[in-house]
């Protein structure tokens, strides 16, 4: 098919096509979008998207020595945006952590410049990351704070706000998720649920399978922590339907332990065992 629609389309036509292919496979068939942005890089080696779609491809899969080839690749085009330069810097942040300790002080001064660039959204994504990495960092130290923790919240909540009045749609759920996550940190539970709830009412539209599933694991999780039981089995049990719609099974074992605790908090021992 593909093949046919190569000798009708020109070149340029050709490619734009790939890129739709591709945009639409990113989330849900990630083998088949690397193909396409390969496919892509055999006939335009200078096309940024591409390259930046496979690094980002290859990060998701954990393959970050790949993603770094092509983000370096990227790094020499010449005629480079600041809005790809810059989005480059917060892939090769990613690629690095956590064998590099200056991942976080490369998302620093990628919020910076992003900000004299003007480049608001780049800067509100490169600040969500530099924020994830530091409350790991600080996990693994055993050095997490309550001043810490509130300026964690403050800079999340600027990034949600700059993702959510400029449709950042691909990005906002994934911040609001982890806003979340900071809030049950301070023991604001229901703040927490009510975030997660926002981020799941986009990310039903989106579909990312494993987003999805994040974000109502979490929410499975929460309500069992504040004793809402017919909600915690009804987000798992969404959760698990997630999980094998997208032939995801081999990720299903935390919400069947989930399942377990959930049943056990409700008087279903048997059950639970």
């Amino acid at each position: 098919m593909l093949n046919l629609l190569r000798a009708q389309l020109s070149p340029q036509k050709y490619i734009d096509l790939l890129h739709q292919i591709g945009a639409l496979a990113f989330d849900r068939q990630s083998d088949i979008a690397k193909g396409v942005y390969l496919e892509i890089l055999k006939l335009s080696d200078d096309d940024i998207l591409a390259y930046s779609q496979l690094a980002k491809l290859y990060l998701l899969s954990g393959e970050k020595q790949e993603a770094l080839k092509y983000i370096e690749q990227a790094k020499l085009l010449s005629g480079i945006s600041d809005a790809d330069r810059l989005s480059l810097s917060i892939d090769h942040a990613r690629a690095i952590y956590p064998q590099s300790g200056d991942t976080i002080s490369e998302l620093e001064s990628t919020v910076r410049e992003a900000l004299q660039a003007d480049q608001e959204t780049l800067a509100a994504t490169a600040l969500r990351y530099q924020v994830n990495f530091e409350w790991i960092k600080a996990t693994t130290e055993g050095s997490i704070s309550s001043k810490k923790l509130d300026r964690w919240i403050a800079q999340l909540e600027y990034a949600r706000q700059v993702h959510a009045e400029n449709e950042i749609d691909y990005e906002l759920p994934i911040t609001e998720m982890m806003l979340g996550l900071m809030l049950k940190q301070v023991d604001q539970r229901g703040e927490a649920i009510d975030m997660f709830q926002k981020a799941l009412e986009l990310e039903r539209l989106l579909h990312r399978p494993m987003r999805l599933h994040g974000i109502l694991t979490n929410l499975a999780v929460t309500s069992l922590e504040m004793g809402q039981l017919d909600s915690a089995e009804g987000y798992n049990n969404e959760a698990i339907r997630v999980l094998r719609t997208a032939n995801l099974t081999s990720d299903l074992h935390y919400n069947w332990m989930l399942s377990a605790r959930i049943a056990n908090a409700n008087g279903q021992s048997d059950e639970a065992c």
